[in-house]
């Protein structure tokens, strides 16, 4: 409830929910929340102000002498964190900077300037526009850059954007530091907004943005083919840009020299780094998007936090403690307790990672004094492992990776053939992502299908940004609350509208779904 309006189980806008949230600075707002365990609604009041969004993501020292800053977009107040990091890190030691763009869809372009000025030596360009009826205007640096000397590396991918690329481009330009990543996204348009007589507005293009030694920052549109451009960044993955360097090619009228150095770099869209960093594909599965899509790891995450709220708040009474004391790791005490409480509650523990034979592991050893059992080497992993190793290759060090808990069953592993095991409803598997999502698939079936509903998952890639679908997405749940509706994004321009439920169900959904996306005259596919 939001003061005496119930807000909760009404199918009310997001819009209207914050309509009432939102008010006068200083004034007073009741919120009245439910909590799991709570029969009562708990009452909050809360007095209404400005909350500052902060651009700085993070900023501390690497090593002894490098600092690491990451600056998530280009907002009013980003010069002014930066600065305060620049002036914390100098008094740490920091004499060499990473800064991290990755990301970073970019901002105003003043903003960008000062950065980029904190770089470069007085006069020098950072960046120009021109158009064809736009004469040419620079913005250069001025005398008081406060990190013109030190080492410096800006990391990029194919998300980071205009603002991004304007202080991308000028560090390249100038041989000031080294861009390592993807090639930058490339949006490098100069829009003026024009109102129309029924307070609509368009935004017309003008001119474009060009990085100091005259690349154009902007990535080609050309025959007015709106849904090639908006396929770009998925056409680079599809062609390998993001996982390999060698697949990346420009023909040698794109080839541009640096302004210092006279190193060989190139224009036709984006920024393209000095090092290339592949994308890191092994991070998340389609089967964990899946889950965060759904909100099945948020809810559980909530239902953990109800759950042990006391428990919680007495080890870690503010969020200073929380921040300081609380770490994830292989903590073998830590591990028995909270195996015990599952096994004292009857719960079902899904447990990845620390299963191998290394100090460093203590999963196995933890399952064993939780279950009061002791570690014995398991008949039917010896087997399996002699016959996958050979007697020759079969090492003391390879045996320990079956001294499991004495009684466990096998897991098996369809990728490497090194099996996981389960003992009393507590399941471990490797942490590796690979492995570990068919053999939590294969616990499922195995131990827990009586608790499934027959349920299927289809979907449909989108080519637009999350923000076009969500209106979508709420016409899909009022016209079909029986299925779960999701939004994955995947790269820049395209999201994964996904569907769960009966098959009957999530079909009708779908077929929806496409009218609708129709209508909006947004591209769509058949999800593979």
């Amino acid at each position: 409830m939001v003061d005496d309006t119930v807000i909760a189980g009404v199918k009310m806008k997001t819009t209207d929910v914050m309509r009432r949230l939102r008010g006068p600075k200083g004034t007073e707002v009741r919120v009245k929340v439910q909590r799991g365990g709570s029969p009562k609604l708990i009452e909050f009041k809360i007095i209404r102000g400005k909350i500052p969004v902060h651009s700085l993501d993070a900023a501390y020292m690497a090593d002894s002498t490098t600092g690491y800053i990451r600056l998530n977009r280009f907002a009013n107040t980003s010069h002014e964190e930066f600065l305060e990091a620049l002036t914390r890190l100098r008094k740490e030691g920091m004499k060499h900077l990473v800064l991290d763009l990755q990301g970073n869809g970019g901002g105003y372009l003043h903003v960008a300037c000062n950065l980029a000025d904190e770089f470069l030596s007085n006069g020098r360009l950072i960046v120009y526009t021109e158009g064809r009826n736009s004469p040419r205007e620079e913005a250069t640096a001025t005398a008081t850059g406060n990190f013109e000397d030190g080492r410096l590396v800006i990391l990029v991918d194919e998300s980071s954007a205009s603002a991004s690329e304007i202080v991308s481009g000028a560090v390249q330009d100038w041989d000031r530091g080294v861009i390592v990543g993807r090639r930058t996204f490339g949006k490098g348009l100069v829009q003026r907004p024009i109102p129309l007589p029924d307070n609509s507005m368009i935004r017309l293009t003008i001119a474009r943005y060009y990085t100091p030694g005259g690349r154009n920052i902007q990535k080609p549109y050309t025959g007015g083919d709106a849904a090639a451009y908006n396929r770009d960044l998925i056409d680079r993955y599809n062609h390998g840009e993001l996982m390999n360097a060698d697949s990346i090619h420009f023909p040698d009228s794109l080839r541009s020299r640096t302004l210092v150095n006279h190193r060989t770099v190139y224009g036709g869209g984006g920024i393209m780094p000095d090092r290339f960093i592949p994308l890191d594909t092994s991070r998340y599965t389609d089967y964990h998007r899946r889950l965060v899509g759904l909100g099945y790891i948020y809810r559980t995450v909530l239902s953990y936090v109800d759950g042990h709220r006391k428990a919680l708040r007495k080890r870690y009474p503010d969020f200073k403690s929380f921040s300081q004391q609380f770490t994830v790791g292989d903590d073998g005490d830590a591990l028995i307790r909270h195996y015990r409480r599952a096994l004292d509650a009857n719960e079902a523990v899904l447990s990845f990672g620390g299963i191998g034979a290394t100090p460093d592991d203590r999963t196995r050893q933890a399952v064993a004094a939780a279950c009061d059992v002791p570690l014995a080497y398991h008949p039917e992993g010896d087997a399996l492992l002699r016959a996958k190793y050979g007697e020759d290759e079969y090492t003391a060090a390879r045996r320990e990776l079956i001294h499991f808990p004495q009684g466990a069953s096998l897991i098996p592993n369809p990728v490497n053939g090194i099996p996981g095991f389960s003992l009393r409803g507590i399941h471990c598997v490797p942490g590796f992502p690979q492995m570990a999502e068919p053999m939590m698939q294969w616990v499922l079936d195995h131990d827990y299908r009586y608790l499934s509903r027959e349920r299927c998952y289809l979907a449909l890639d989108v080519f637009a940004p999350e923000s076009r679908l969500s209106p979508i997405m709420q016409i899909l749940e009022e016209r079909h609350p029986q299925v779960a509706v999701s939004s994955l994004p995947k790269l820049h321009f395209e999201s994964e509208l996904g569907f769960d439920g009966s098959r009957a169900d999530c079909e009708a959904a779908i077929a929806t779904a496409r009218r609708l996306l129709d209508e909006a005259e947004m591209q769509w596919q058949g999800h593979e």
